[in-house]
């Protein structure tokens, strides 16, 4: 009788294992855990504890069905059972059998996860933060006041260089520190008063995402967001006019009174009649020890030395006590030993400024062109104005702009001070050549935020063109640009366009297409890109054209085929179906390229080579439906068998020695053995 109940208990674990083992696998199959996970967001605890609990319970059941095996041994060559092993069996059967049911009634949770805030590098300990006296009574004033239930605005004031966002940075680094307020989020607003900028910025900092494309939808949502929070503090630095809080979704005054705004600005009518802030600080010159240490912290200590001492502290008062100036031109004459050029320095330093800037100070104006001048080579020279009087922030932005000049190509970003930018278009207008030009020179146009129903005829005048950008434009009727036979660059990022005009073929010297964040784009016709020769990066990115072969209006898409001569590709295809055989050749030597409707897109440009696949589907990786694996860096995964997990890794074993610094494997069950593989 007890082998019979036994066996029957058995088999009833046997039963219950598979469908434990199904419930995480129905739960993975949602996608829910592995979602939250690409989305950033932290499991739930009691769903991590679950799931350890039900693979601990899986595992227990696989050994159990492993040693029913063994228990089936036979003494006396098989004349009876080896009772002893069964019945001890039979406990850990009825042990195990309700473990199982356990686990799977609790596996029922409302929420799997939940959004978690991206670290701030705004309250990340600044290790070149001077706590000068001067400037920490100003910083215990702002405290005190924040601490105030009846100030809901406070601003800071100062002119152009004076340090007024590196203290309302040390403002929100104590306020979060001393725990004064829930959240902490900051925006630079500067003089364009981009609201959807501002609105980005600070759902950034809340891990909110908008589905709203209208700047009042996105105000509604943030309005909203911002509320829920108990006590928070909103940084908007560098005001230049009246900013509506409302238009932009930060409640204010009676509206949230736990949402306090600091802002910052160079005048203070700026801030009491345009902005009504109800406390405001002004921030003036360094003292001149100050100034001395924080000049010696940015040029070395060897200034400090016998025979520079003197000339240095000559330079550092010419400063003025203005922080940008003293750093500027203490890194300009960095590990310089060169009493000459301290000399030069100097006396360059001392001679009347050769411009009246209205909102510049002729110290910082002398500083920066002090800095200007000692760059090395003409080429850097000109970087720099065209960063300022362009103000753009990211080098692909600059790479676009300059491709036609030869410069650098390097993923990154940078900024630059709006003191040093107001500099840098002051010495553009009065370099000669610079950025004034004859139709016969004239070599980039940049047009952005622009209804434009059709270009006009003049631009086909401009036959020495090289890069024209109309970015988030609305654009109807672009087929003027056939006519710009030496455009190298195009782009259409942001734009509304429906197809890609045939004109565009006729440019054979394209090197670079944008059609970023085209998000109406439908259409592009066949044998169009591949008229391109000369084309050599080609940007889709997120939320553009994906409709690859498909018909559209009785238009057969162009196929990717056309794109096997490029060496840059940033692309997302949602199906995995027009992925043709051997697509990406050795030719590609950066590229972002995500498979699949599951990836999200990220433009944090950690890596060069990056790719994503998501194969829900019966397609073969065998079948050469991919790029050949040579210098991929970041390799992402997801619902693959083990098998296709393992084809990976073989071929880029096969490749010769990987450039592989980072492996993500979703959604599938696999083991990898490391003595197979050089990965």
């Amino acid at each position: 009788m007890a082998e019979i109940i036994l066996d029957i208990v058995a088999e009833v674990v046997k039963c219950l294992a598979p469908p434990a083992y199904r419930q995480i696998g129905n739960l993975r199959d949602k996608r829910k855990v592995d979602e939250a996970e690409r989305k950033g967001e932290e499991i739930e605890e009691n769903v991590e504890n679950w799931l350890a609990r039900a693979n601990n319970v899986i595992e227990d059941a696989d050994e159990f069905t492993n040693d029913e095996a063994t228990a089936n041994k036979h003494c006396f060559k098989g004349l009876c059972p080896n009772l002893k092993t069964r019945c001890q069996l039979s406990k850990e059967a009825v042990r195990l059998m309700e473990a199982i049911v356990k686990v799977r009634e609790a596996g029922r949770f409302d929420n799997i996860s939940y959004s978690i805030i991206p670290e701030d590098n705004l309250l990340m300990p600044n290790k070149d933060y001077e706590a000068f006296e001067s400037r920490m009574s100003i910083l215990n004033e702002i405290t005190d006041a924040l601490k105030n239930g009846d100030v809901n605005t406070l601003g800071i004031y100062g002119i152009g260089g004076i340090g007024k966002t590196t203290l309302a940075k040390e403002v929100a680094r104590r306020a979060e520190n001393d725990k004064l307020f829930d959240q902490v989020v900051f925006s630079e607003v500067s003089e364009s008063q981009d609201i959807r900028k501002i609105q980005r910025e600070i759902a950034d900092k809340l891990g909110l995402k908008f589905d709203e494309e209208s700047e009042s939808g996105r105000a509604r949502r943030l309005h909203d967001r911002l509320k829920k929070e108990k006590r928070i503090l909103v940084i908007l630095d560098n005001i230049w006019g009246n900013l509506d809080l409302k238009a932009a979704g930060i409640p204010h005054g009676d509206d949230h009174r736990g949402c306090k705004v600091l802002l910052t600005a160079r005048s203070l009518d700026t801030l009491s009649t345009k902005m009504d802030s109800q406390k405001n600080f002004s921030v003036s010159f360094l003292k001149e020890e100050e100034a001395w240490s924080l000049f010696k912290k940015m040029a070395g200590d060897y200034v400090e030395g016998n025979e520079l001492k003197e000339v240095a502290r000559d330079v550092a008062k010419e400063c003025a006590g203005l922080p940008v100036a003293i750093v500027t031109v203490a890194t300009a004459l960095r590990d310089n030993n060169s009493l000459f050029d301290w000399k030069d320095a100097l006396e360059q330093l001392r001679r009347p400024s050769s411009t009246n800037l209205m909102n510049v100070q002729p110290t910082a104006y002398k500083a920066i062109k002090l800095s200007y001048d000692k760059l090395a080579g003409e080429e850097l020279k000109n970087i720099f104005l065209l960063i300022g009087y362009t103000a753009i922030a990211s080098i692909d932005d600059l790479l676009m702009y300059g491709m036609g000049m030869g410069y650098f190509k390097k993923k990154g970003l940078f900024s630059m001070h709006d003191v040093v930018r107001d500099v840098a278009i002051s010495i553009a207008s009065t370099e000669q050549n610079v950025f004034s030009a004859t139709e016969e020179q004239v070599r980039v146009i940049n047009v952005s935020y622009m209804n434009l129903l059709s270009l006009p005829s003049s631009l086909g005048l401009l036959s020495n063109l090289q890069t024209l950008s109309l970015y988030n434009c609305k654009l109807l009727d672009i087929t003027v640009i056939r006519d710009l036979k030496k455009l190298e660059v195009l782009c259409l990022r942001g734009s509304d366009i429906k197809r890609l005009p045939v004109e565009v073929g006729e440019l054979t010297l394209l090197r670079l297409l944008d059609l970023r964040d085209c998000r109406e784009l439908e259409i592009i016709p066949p044998n169009v890109l591949s008229k391109l020769s000369h084309l050599e990066e080609l940007y889709m990115g997120p939320r553009s054209f994906d409709k690859w072969e498909v018909e559209v209006e009785g238009v057969k898409n162009a196929s990717l085929h056309e794109l096997k001569h490029l060496i840059s590709l940033e692309l997302q295809i949602q199906d995995v179906n027009t992925l043709p055989r051997g697509l990406f050749l050795e030719k590609l030597e950066r590229y972002k390229i995500l498979i699949g409707g599951v990836w999200g897109w990220e433009y944090a440009d950690i890596w060069c080579r990056e790719f994503k696949i998501d194969l829900d589907s019966k397609i073969r990786l065998k079948d050469g439906l991919i790029l050949k694996l040579q210098g991929i860096e970041d390799l992402w995964l997801s619902d693959l068998e083990e098998r296709d997990v393992n084809y990976f890794v073989n071929e880029l074993d096969k490749v010769g020695p990987s450039q592989l610094k980072h492996l993500y494997i979703r959604g599938s069950h696999l083991t990898l053995n490391p003595a197979e593989s050089k990965v």
